[in-house]
């Protein structure tokens, strides 16, 4: 028995489902855990930053320039043990959270907090200092990130499944059109 020829109502549904699971969830997965270009250049008032937060990797988001540079902090939390739930808290089942950390670039009339790992943003809150401290400074250029496993582990396995449904969404409509065009210079 053939198999019955797809509705339109049933490709939307469909695709709809594989859209918001290969497609908007990575791209929210990605986005709370950025990988984050931070560039630091001379301008006549002091300091510039242009920051460009990356979803699925490779794709710019909501790019902030702060012109001038004030100050950079660094924020730290070292990991600690604790109840992550309430039922946690009743059955006296502690767990260790994860430290973290994070930079705050600071302007005079704005700041922007860029996601960083608890030993990376001291470092990278330091050099943004030293940039700030010497007028001659070279531009400087380097990236963020939220720890490397959950930035490119995790984030390149959701940046390869809308990869996946990409290319195999293109290839769906490139055999449909051939198909349409096959039928029509047969029939």
């Amino acid at each position: 028995m053939p198999f019955p020829k797809p509705t339109l109502n049933s490709i939307l549904i469909t695709q709809g489902i594989a859209i918001i699971a290969f497609l908007v969830v990575p791209a929210v997965v990605t986005f709370i855990v950025p990988r984050t270009t931070i560039e630091m250049r001379r301008i006549d008032i002091g300091a510039s930053a242009r920051i460009t937060p990356h979803i699925l990797l490779v794709v710019p988001c909501r790019r902030s320039t702060i012109e001038p540079v004030v100050t950079v902090e660094s924020h730290v939390r070292s990991s600690r043990e604790g109840y992550s739930t309430e039922n946690d808290r009743i059955r006296k089942n502690k767990v260790t959270m994860a430290g973290d950390g994070s930079i705050w670039i600071i302007g005079r009339e704005s700041k922007f907090q860029v996601q960083s790992t608890k030993d990376e943003a001291p470092l990278q809150a330091a050099k943004i200092q030293a940039f700030l401290n010497n007028p001659t400074a070279e531009p400087l250029v380097f990236t963020a990130t939220a720890g490397w496993e959950l930035t490119y582990l995790l984030g390149g396995t959701m940046t390869a499944l809308s990869g996946l449904y990409c290319v195999g969404a293109i290839l769906a409509v490139g055999r449909g059109l051939l198909r349409r065009g096959f039928q029509a210079s047969n029939g």
